[in-house]
């Protein structure tokens, strides 16, 4: 691991270039993914397993995501004067995993307790909701790339953990036909890029503070408060109608 943090990391030549050629490539991957996953889901799998697979990665994943990005970002990326440190990014950011976890978890159970839901059904949303909370668990570590003066590191993470998760559950998907057993292989694919591409890199940063402020969760949940609820419920209307729509649709 540690010579893959050592080829990861900035080895001479334009930073400048670097930066914005990494960041391109993985917002690109990004965005192109949701598309991509989609669309093989739903010749692969079938049109009743796409509409399932698309609701939980791109409505209620991404509904749970926004819970666990909390806003932060912006705050993160511009905090140059290091008024919070990345340890009280960091557990900020264990706060709203562990939220975002929990209510994704009692509304799936509420859904299955009533008969909306299947059990292989919630299986999937769940691991799908699991897979865009260590995305977003990922996204902390991304910002602090950003505000040490490394976007690079963004991009390059953005970029292969995108592709290794991307690849491992189309790969997957293809050779057994089974959505439930690609979900699971994503989400290890994804915990596996957070490991080679977040969590050992952020050691090789000598800027980073791992302290941890006294109340400085109260104040950063203050800070993006009003963001996060203006966000969360403009999500909150597409995945009412996207909640109704599926309920139509069975």
């Amino acid at each position: 691991m540690k010579k893959l943090t050592k080829r990861l990391l900035y080895n001479g030549g334009n930073i400048e270039r670097q930066n914005v050629v990494w960041n391109i490539a993985g917002s690109f991957v990004y965005a192109f993914a949701s598309m991509i996953l989609s669309f093989v889901v739903l010749r692969v799998a079938g049109e009743d397993q796409g509409g399932i697979f698309s609701f939980g990665f791109s409505t209620l994943g991404q509904q749970m995501f926004i819970v666990v990005y909390f806003g932060l970002r912006p705050f993160q990326i511009t905090d140059i004067t290091g008024e919070y440190s990345f340890g009280d990014y960091l557990e900020h950011r264990n706060i709203t995993c562990l939220t975002a976890l929990a209510s994704g978890a009692v509304f799936l159970t509420f859904m299955h307790g009533i008969g909306r839901y299947t059990a292989e059904k919630s299986m999937i949303l769940i691991l799908l909701v699991i897979y865009k909370v260590i995305d977003g668990y990922a996204d902390v570590y991304e910002s602090e790339f950003q505000r040490q003066g490394s976007l690079y590191l963004t991009g390059k993470s953005n970029f292969f953990r995108t592709i290794l998760s991307m690849c491992t559950f189309l790969t997957v998907l293809t050779a057994f036909e089974h959505l439930l057993l690609a979900c699971v292989a994503a989400v290890a694919a994804q915990a596996l890029g957070v490991a080679l591409f977040n969590l050992d890199v952020i050691h090789a940063l000598p800027g980073v503070s791992w302290e941890q402020g006294e109340k400085q969760n109260r104040r950063l949940f203050h800070s993006a408060g009003f963001l996060f609820v203006s966000a969360f419920l403009d999500f909150l209307c597409i995945f009412g109608s996207q909640v109704r729509y599926r309920r139509q649709d069975e």
